[in-house]
């Protein structure tokens, strides 16, 4: 049951980042784009809010990929995700369940069977979880629709009250005579951590998740939110239509700043109630369960400024952007995704043979869809899914694959993939560069090798932006910021200590994470630097760096978390110095 029982304590976070969300933000200049929400650079033209088609998936689902000579044993549920139907869960069985619980523990029943019981609530949370990222995802899908909108805050609200009585018993039982059957599988650690939980998780709490998933909401459904322009009020999608990009940008500054502020308020508060100092400690530690510190982040902070910042500035001349004229979709390329998955192993076939077959994807540009890209894993179905706003350019394959990442992740090891953010993004960006010579086939030898070059200096930009959006994020939490200009000032200044100087004061804004998944940005330069290890040896023994990446697969599920996994599979330690020196010398050298 532990693992179970750790994925519960994980789910508090349902709202707040269940998604494994892949939107990495890009700093370039005004005149192209202050800043994209994705994985993949976009110019100023594509930039729109996107929705989903009628069916939640692709309808080149009935590609060839889905058909075989022998049909391949999945090792995930083979359930179609247009048969899903999100239903509101029963939270009053929920709570027949923890008062059976309660009921065989007053009688002194026998710990076997207070065991069985609980193990049975347990599903039950996991049900909610399930239904949480479910109608997560039909919110991506239309970000307009206000009843999905609603129904968040009414079950984000409804969930966290139920942890409430769900934690006070279960430390009920931890302190009993029951202990040692029911929680026999957990660590010191995750005791720990239901201790921790039944103090935070209060009726304060229990509003302030509401509160935050309403926030959150305005945001996701920004475009119809209103300002007043020459004495008129207007949607910010009116502004995009009738001023442009720019209007836009500085409209969405003004009401997603004090979103922002908002936003930031009660996080604080939550930090606090779960007695840490800084909500950027407790993120670190209660969400992201890192086993690196805020303290390891700002060294990495200082090496990036003096080792990456000028080295992107260098090769800024040596780049160009590759621009595929047209939409690419991934499925057009079917085959060459799957040759390329063939040599990464049998299973990584399969995984995406599973996902057309099963419509487990969300591919398109629609009007409504939200902007960005991630993927998600539901536990209840045992089913990964992609969700992903396309663009229009060969970032669409790009961004897939990256995603794609993800999904093979879970697809081999499905609920017993541990929750480490840091880990993940190893599996998504590390697939990204390995699949960089496949753009030959695509394009011809000439543009792979324009794609290579701007995708390794792209690298640098994703390390940059990580740790200054972390420090950013940092500095806002540390500080009592009272205003959106504050903001804006803070960000300018904290973009020229990484030498971008030609950034829009606005643009921080559009960055997702920062309003949904606070703390979360670190990941991606953490991430990038084992990823790009693996690449580097791929390029001298193609062989070597694929068999890195699928130990490395597989050793995710027994690390204790990313420095763990780092340590016992040879690479090297990120917030050394000595390694983002090698890191910018293997850049420079692979585009000179």
């Amino acid at each position: 049951m532990k693992s179970t029982i750790k994925l519960v304590l994980c789910v508090i976070l349902t709202l707040s980042v269940l998604l494994t969300s892949c939107g990495t933000g890009r700093i370039s200049d005004e005149s192209s784009l202050s800043v994209s929400d994705t994985s993949a650079s976009e110019d100023s033209s594509a930039i729109s809010e996107t929705g989903d088609d009628s069916s939640y998936a692709d309808d080149s689902s009935d590609s060839s990929a889905e058909t075989s000579e022998e049909e391949p044993e999945f090792l995930r549920n083979e359930i179609y995700f247009d048969d899903i139907v999100y239903e509101t869960p029963d939270f009053d069985e929920i709570y027949r369940k923890i008062a059976s619980v309660q009921s065989l523990f007053d009688e002194e029943a026998d710990s076997e069977e207070i065991k069985n019981e609980f193990e049975i609530l347990v599903e039950l949370m996991w049900d909610v979880s399930t239904a949480c990222g479910l109608l997560s995802i039909i919110q991506s899908l239309d970000t307009t629709d206000t009843e999905i909108s609603d129904e968040l805050v009414i079950l984000s609200e409804n969930f966290t009250n139920a942890q409430k009585y769900y934690y006070k018993l279960a430390v009920t039982l931890l302190d009993s005579y029951c202990s040692d059957i029911v929680f026999a599988e957990c660590t010191d650690t995750e005791k720990e951590e239901i201790r921790e939980n039944a103090l935070l998780i209060d009726d304060e709490y229990v509003s302030l998740t509401a509160e935050l998933t309403e926030l959150q909401n305005k945001y996701i459904d920004h475009l119809s939110l209103t300002i007043y322009a020459e004495g008129k009020e207007m949607t910010l999608q009116e502004v995009m239509d009738t001023y442009g990009y720019y209007n836009y940008i500085r409209a969405l500054n003004y009401v997603g700043g004090e979103i922002y502020l908002d936003l930031v308020k009660k996080y604080k508060t939550i930090a606090v109630k779960a007695g840490y100092e800084t909500y950027a400690d407790y993120a670190y530690n209660n969400e992201y369960y890192r086993d690196y510190t805020v303290n390891d982040s700002k060294k990495l902070h200082a090496y990036v400024k003096e080792y990456i910042a000028p080295l992107y500035a260098q090769l800024s001349n040596k780049v160009s952007y590759f621009n595929s004229a047209g939409e690419s979709n991934p499925f057009d390329y079917e085959d060459i995704i799957l040759a390329y998955s063939s040599t990464m192993s049998e299973d990584m076939v399969n995984a995406y043979k599973y996902m057309k077959k099963y419509g487990l994807y969300s591919i398109d540009d629609n009007a409504v869809k939200q902007v960005g890209a991630y993927t998600t894993y539901l536990y209840s179905y045992d089913i990964p899914f992609i969700f992903q706003h396309t663009s229009g350019n060969y970032s669409d394959i790009q961004t897939f694959i990256h995603e794609f990442g993800h999904f093979y992740a879970y697809y081999l090891h499905g609920p017993d993939l541990p929750f480490m953010i840091d880990i993940d993004e190893i599996h998504s960006q590390a697939n990204e560069l390995l699949f960089l010579p496949y753009y030959a086939e695509i394009y011809g030898e000439s543009a792979c090798e324009k794609i290579t070059l701007f995708e390794l200096y792209s690298n640098l930009d994703s390390i940059i932006s990580g740790c200054l959006f972390d420090e950013f994020e940092q500095a806002v939490f540390a500080g009592e910021y009272d205003s959106v200009e504050e903001l804006n000032a803070l960000y300018v200044s904290i973009c020229e200590e990484y030498g971008i100087t030609n950034v829009s004061e606005y643009g921080w804004v559009r960055i997702q994470h920062l309003f949904l998944y606070p703390f979360y940005y670190i990941s991606y330069a953490v991430s990038l630097i084992p990823s790009l290890e693996i690449y580097s040896a791929s390029i001298d023994e193609r062989d070597i760096g694929i068999a890195m990446y699928n130990e490395l697969l597989e050793e995710s599920l027994n690390c204790t978390g990313f420095m763990d996994l780092m340590n016992n599979s040879g690479f090297a330690n990120p917030f050394d110095e000595a390694t983002i020196i090698d890191i910018a010398e293997t850049v420079k050298n692979l585009i000179n």
